[in-house]
């Protein structure tokens, strides 16, 4: 299996299934959910349009794979970048994330999968304006 294959499987209320890959494997018979790299990269791509301020997609390549957006480098152009995603593999219920600095704070909000993209959105563009972050700045 590639990584664009790798599959995680969630109930219908959003918690990840550790046991499961598909309704059969599910230990309780549960409904599930699951989502590919490509379907979150979607849903990445989609919260990014909606940003007031331009930005660059750049996949996690150490990690879960997923697209993150990157909101800009504050120091020299090698220095770990600000970031905004989502890791649907890191938890048992993922959220949105803005990470400054390459991860030195992490603010987590409270928009998961599921969430509307615009309000999203709204959220990455708010944060990344409080925080500063290089591609917000000029941003009102």
């Amino acid at each position: 299996m590639t990584n664009n294959q790798q599959r995680t499987a969630r109930h219908l209320n959003g918690i990840r299934c550790d046991r499961a890959t598909s309704t059969a494997d599910c230990p309780q018979n549960h409904d599930y959910r699951d989502e590919s790299i490509e379907e979150v990269d979607a849903i990445v791509r989609d919260v990014a349009s909606r940003l007031e301020f331009d930005v660059k997609l750049d996949a996690d390549m150490g990690g879960t794979f997923v697209l993150q957006i990157d909101l800009g480098c504050r120091s020299e152009a090698d220095d770990p970048h600000d970031r905004a995603g989502i890791d649907p593999e890191d938890s048992t219920l993922p959220r949105w994330w803005v990470d400054i600095d390459g991860g030195s704070r992490t603010i987590l909000s409270p928009h998961g999968l599921d969430s509307d993209p615009a309000d999203v959105a709204r959220w990455i563009t708010s944060t990344a304006i409080q925080e500063d972050c290089p591609a917000a700045r000029g941003s009102s």
